[in-house]
């Protein structure tokens, strides 16, 4: 009797032990046959795989219907994709494709699946703010424009110029000028590398493209944020500190007979 334990014992430990060391085999097959593009034997390995989803972990599953629904999509079967992305949101709401293998198509293709699936809240549900607004009537005189404004705003640094600080404006417009232009051809060669990553389809292509664009998209934002604090240094230095200015504010409240108020603003440089 004891001997007949023994082996069902050591029989049964063999069976878990030859399950569970078959689990990462099976998914580097998956892998392997998704790498050599034969999308139709990864879709057959994983169907097979997903009949005992007791043998693999959240994660596991979830790379398995990644990798079935990028090789359906690959064979056109959109609507099997789409089951295979509903089942992988379902196990996990906040799963996101990796942009650094993934086609910007399929991309797009599961976030119009993600979107369609998000529930909707129903107006009749949303909380009404019922406060009862004042009506506050606010009026303003401006003064008249600086003749030498609209000049720096078309191109930073003119103004200066203009208002007779030669040295200033010229080094001003010519900084301005230059890092205008750079922005614009740096700006033109981001779209140009987007477009490229977006028309991109193989894996290695979509990490070479992703990176460029990338890159280029930072040095874009970069150039456009130094253009735009020169420019507000200029319009700043113009208005404040290239002429004697007095600054005046004045309010006058007043109660009407409808009982509204009623606040005139004046504000004279």
């Amino acid at each position: 009797m004891k001997c007949f334990i023994v082996q069902f014992l050591i029989l049964l430990i063999s069976l878990i032990s030859s399950v569970t060391s078959q689990t990462p085999t099976i998914l580097e097959d998956i892998r392997q046959s998704y790498r050599q593009f034969d999308y139709r034997t990864v879709i057959q390995r994983a169907d097979s795989a997903l009949q005992d989803k007791t043998l693999f972990s959240t994660d596991e599953l979830v790379h398995i219907l990644e990798l079935k629904a990028f090789s359906h999509y690959a064979e056109s079967e959109s609507a099997e994709a789409r089951r295979c992305f509903i089942d992988i949101l379902n196990m996990r709401s906040d799963y996101q494709p990796d942009p650094m293998r993934t086609s910007p198509k399929i991309i797009s293709f599961f976030e119009q699946i993600k979107e369609s699936n998000t529930p909707v809240v129903e107006m009749d549900k949303v909380p009404r703010d019922t406060t009862l607004m004042d009506t506050v009537y606010i009026t303003r005189v401006m003064p008249p424009r600086d003749r030498h404004l609209l000049p720096s705003i078309i191109l930073p640094g003119t103004g200066q110029w203009l208002n007779g600080n030669r040295r200033k404006g010229a080094i001003l417009t010519s900084f301005s000028s230059v890092l205008l232009v750079t922005s614009i051809v740096v700006t033109a060669d981001c779209l140009d590398k987007r477009r490229d990553y977006l028309n991109s389809v193989e894996p290695s292509q979509i990490e070479s493209s992703y990176q460029h664009y990338n890159s280029a998209y930072k040095n874009s934002i970069a150039l456009w944020i130094s253009y735009a604090a020169l420019w507000t240094y200029c319009q700043t230095d113009l208005l404040l500190f290239n002429r004697k200015a007095q600054v005046g504010v004045s309010f006058h409240p007043k109660i009407k007979s409808s009982g509204f108020y009623r606040i005139a603003c004046h504000i004279q440089f």
